[in-house]
């Protein structure tokens, strides 16, 4: 089933045959009455004006909170994908959702609606008891949010066992309106996800998206954005933290169609052990995209002679009025800092611990939503944590 990616450019570094090997089976539909206790499960750490639980794939009401103001959801028939989509370079993640997909859910946001605090989609994903067997569920959620609202969403992944989950998230975004969006992955380390957001954005409306990648064996997200009309902004930045043999990767794509649209992007990326995380990010301003901005960097830090980064930063202009920059760095932890903090009688592993956090911190601070950015404080804070700063701390520059 994925046995071409390897022959595409963007998923020339990630193997995933070697993390997806063994039986598929597809994820076990709960009725209510065999449901767990949902305290098994991790949960965001987050205010929220609501929440969309999903378990296995499917919609879980009695866990969820779905009276919202201005918000409708519903349930969606199912369709196959477009020709189109199955032949882009998000073919894999298409592939396993037209297999795997158990429903797709369709969240409105109607015009003028104002939701400060982030409605929450939850995804849980159940393996089964053999870790030779690969339990796979796969969610589609397409989202709408009409002219001059103004909305949060939170997407927030875990489970146990070894899982593969595939959500694949549209969005559409009007004329006049503003979204904050943040995709939290906490999953259990035996698990897989590759994810796919698909965004489109409309005349002088705004978009941040922060994809948090803080756990699992592998993750692969896909980010995609569409500025489709004049005035159309978008924020994308990024955090993976991967440490022993995990393996994170992120691609992201901005097309500039309109004219005076602005982009702007960081990801960072903290590696130990002998983890490797790849970022191949695209740029396309296209022809008519004149007075366009757009600026794309990755920065990475290593704190393991043995981990390895590969940054692959791409811009394709193909207008001639336009601003746009792109780059990328791969490091260690700046020896004459740590001394600086152990002169001050800081103990190595804290001073190493607190610069971790100040370069990881960097990204979470930049979400301009403030219920987003405290949610994502909390996850990268608790994700440090479990990191390995131990001695190994050398690495190479790029």
């Amino acid at each position: 089933m994925l046995t071409e990616t390897r022959g595409t450019e963007r998923w020339k570094y990630t193997n995933l045959k070697s993390f997806l090997e063994g039986s598929w089976e597809l994820a076990e539909s709960l009725e209510a009455e065999d449901l767990p206790s949902r305290t098994r499960f991790s949960q965001y750490e987050g205010e929220k004006a609501g929440e969309i639980v999903l378990l296995n794939g499917r919609f879980i009401p009695g866990w969820s909170q779905t009276s919202i103001d201005g918000v409708t959801i519903r349930q969606k028939p199912l369709t196959k994908p477009q020709a189109s989509q199955a032949a882009n370079t998000l073919a894999a993640q298409d592939k396993i959702a037209s297999t795997f997909v158990s429903e797709i859910l369709e969240v409105e946001i109607a015009a003028k609606t104002v939701l400060k605090k982030p409605i929450v989609i939850t995804n849980y994903v159940i393996g089964g008891e053999s870790l030779s067997v690969l339990t796979v569920a796969s969610t589609q959620i397409e989202i709408k949010v009409e002219k001059l609202a103004e909305v949060a969403f939170v997407e927030y992944f875990n489970g146990e066992g070894r899982t593969l989950t595939v959500p694949v998230t549209s969005m559409q975004v009007a004329p006049g309106a503003r979204v904050s969006h943040l995709r939290v992955n906490a999953t259990r380390s035996e698990a897989a996800q590759l994810g796919m957001t698909r965004i489109t954005q409309a005349r002088d409306s705004f978009m941040e998206t922060y994809q948090l990648s803080l756990s699992g064996r592998l993750t692969r997200e896909d980010l995609e954005i569409r500025l489709m009309e004049p005035g159309a902004e978008a924020l994308l930045d990024g955090l993976y933290i991967v440490d022993g043999k995990r393996h994170s990767d992120h691609a992201t794509t901005v097309e500039h169609i309109a004219p005076q649209t602005l982009s702007s992007q960081l990801y960072k990326g903290i590696l130990a052990d002998d983890s490797r995380a790849v970022f191949n990010g695209r740029v396309r301003i296209h022809r008519d995209a004149q007075q366009s901005n757009a600026a794309q960097l990755n920065n990475n830090l290593l704190l393991s002679k043995r981990a390895e980064a590969d940054a692959k930063p791409e811009l394709e202009i193909d207008a001639d009025d336009v601003k746009a920059s792109h780059g990328a760095t791969i490091g260690q932890l700046d020896p004459e800092h740590i001394f600086y903090l152990r002169a001050r009688a800081i103990p190595e592993a804290q001073a190493k611990a607190m610069l971790a956090r100040g370069f990881a911190q960097d990204v979470a601070f930049r979400i301009r939503n403030e219920f987003l950015r405290e949610g994502a404080i909390r996850a990268v804070d608790k994700a440090l944590q479990s990191l390995n700063l131990g001695q190994d701390s050398g690495g190479s520059h790029a």
